[in-house]
């Protein structure tokens, strides 16, 4: 093999549904060099495959229909790891972890598995009870057994890395903090004339101050708290435009109707770039992340970004103060928040905008991503003297 010739990786995900997680691999399965990349998914969801299709990505679907089919998966995925000799198995999220590892002891083809969130925090046990604390224990206790498998693991965030290591018993040394990154030509700030003009795209009043948010619509995103927030206060000038789907939507829908709000739900976009040129400026009030692409996304595009003052959102930008920080939860202080946003001209706006984009175009970009996993990739499968 010569020294040149890239590491053959194969990625292993639940699904090819939208997701940060989902489009993060994705994006580095297209860029990295020809003919090392594949994608396997465990369980339906396509709502990528074609991009992955369009870049000439190899991908196989392993056809799993039960939730807890791991067996059936580790099987099948033996079997194509036998027939496509990869150097490295990197896997992200749990079910598809479970399974890797299993095969990673089976084939002795190195894993590295990803954390892209805290699932095992203080504030994610807290919004447990019953049933739902008692399967959240069990996988916990199954990841950190297993945890010893994977060669390495790649963390989105550094806190996301200490929270895992600290929960799994995992040697810190062995996870590498890599931030995701997005195309900074795709997303790009835009003039007043286009943000009007991508306002009325989307049916929302030119003249109006237009929030974004982009997401999955779960409980712990708690977008309930901005609606409550913007009932508070009672600014018929402030829109919220809703990009996303989930369990959470009808319950969202009803809620904002109730308080009589100017909220629009378009659902899951494959491409947001309107929604986010359209936008004034972006809100999260999520209550655990790992390092959400959606605010790198709006960062890049210029936007003003308002989000919970968690850690994760805290290393998008932590010492500018373009950020504008809310505490999780409490509903007042993001009201607080919307009000000065909502006092700033558009000159402020952009301007806190551009620095923010700045800072993003310094640390979140694709080719910092694809570089720092490279690093890893090469470290698995013991070619980083090369």
């Amino acid at each position: 093999m010569s020294q040149s010739s890239p590491v053959k990786v194969l990625y292993v995900i639940d699904t090819l549904s939208m997701g940060g997680a989902e489009q993060s691999i994705t994006q580095m399965a297209c860029l990295r060099p020809p003919n090392s990349s594949y994608v396997c998914q465990i369980y339906p969801g396509d709502t990528l495959v074609e991009r992955l299709d369009a870049a000439g990505v190899p991908r196989y679907a392993l056809g799993v229909k039960a939730k807890y089919g791991w067996l059936k998966a580790a099987w099948r995925l033996r079997a194509l790891v036998k027939q496509l000799k990869p150097d490295v198995l990197h896997t992200t999220l749990f079910r598809s972890g479970v399974v890797s590892r299993i095969v990673g002891l089976l084939t002795c083809v190195p894993v590295v598995d990803s954390f892209v969130s805290s699932p095992y925090s203080k504030v994610r046990q807290a919004g447990l009870q019953g049933r739902a604390k008692w399967k959240h224990l069990a996988i916990y206790w199954l990841d950190r057994a297993t945890a010893f498998q994977p060669k390495l693991y790649v963390a989105n965030s550094k806190s996301v890395a200490l929270d895992n290591a600290k929960a799994l018993a995992i040697d810190v040394n062995k996870v590498h903090v890599v931030y995701r990154g997005r195309n900074e030509q795709q997303f790009r700030p835009v003039d007043v004339r286009q943000r009007q003009e991508a306002k009325l795209a989307l049916s929302c009043a030119p003249e109006a101050t237009l929030l974004v948010y982009v997401g999955r619509l779960i409980a712990r995103k708690r977008l309930s708290d901005v609606l409550s927030a913007m009932a508070e206060l009672d600014n018929s000038d402030l829109q919220l435009l809703v990009v996303g789907d989930g369990p959470c939507r009808v319950d969202l829908e009803q809620q904002a109707k109730q308080l009589a709000l100017k909220v629009e739900f378009i659902g899951q976009q494959q491409d947001v770039t309107q929604a986010l040129a359209a936008a004034d400026g972006f809100i999260s009030a999520a209550a655990f992340e790992g390092l959400p692409g959606a605010v790198i996304e709006a960062a890049l595009a210029g936007l003003p970004c308002l989000l919970s003052n968690i850690p994760m959102h805290r290393e998008i930008d932590n010492k500018t103060g373009n950020v504008k920080f809310f505490e999780m939860g409490n509903v007042s202080d993001c009201t607080k928040v919307l009000s000065v946003f909502f006092e700033m001209s558009d000159v402020e706006r952009a301007a806190i905008g551009q620095r923010l984009r700045e800072v993003a175009q310094e640390q979140f970009t694709i080719g910092k991503m694809i570089a720092g996993h490279e690093r890893v990739y090469a470290i698995a499968a013991g070619r980083d003297n090369e």
